[in-house]
């Protein structure tokens, strides 16, 4: 749950966002999602990104090691990729909001 929720809320936003994350998580909707996530998994998986295009991937350092092993098409086998490795969990970009906006500017500009 603390990797879900951006940690530079105020205090009192920060609590009323645990509590409704509390109460909320694993309802219906969420449910329903995560479902519809294997669907569209299943549809996709043997798609590829052609090796032309430009991709940008922006990692968890954390989750680093598993993207090597498992060869992520997206800049294992994409020679226009590049991939950014940060620090930090899921929501990467609440803790370098700067960095990831200057990143995505200077890739799309370079993009010739």
């Amino acid at each position: 749950m603390d990797t879900d929720i951006n940690p530079w809320l105020p205090d009192p936003l920060a609590k009323q966002a645990k509590k409704i994350y509390q109460k909320k998580s694993g309802n219906f909707f969420e449910i329903d999602e995560l479902k519809e996530a294997v669907r569209t998994l299943k549809k996709t998986q043997d798609m590829k990104i052609g090796t032309e295009l430009p991709t940008l991937s922006i990692l968890s350092a954390l989750n680093y090691p598993d993207y090597i092993k498992w060869g992520n098409p997206y800049f294992n086998e994409n020679n226009a990729s590049i991939q950014l490795v940060l620090n930090g969990h899921h929501f990467l970009q609440w803790l370098h909001p700067q960095l990831i906006a200057g990143f995505i500017s200077f890739f799309v500009d370079n993009l010739i």
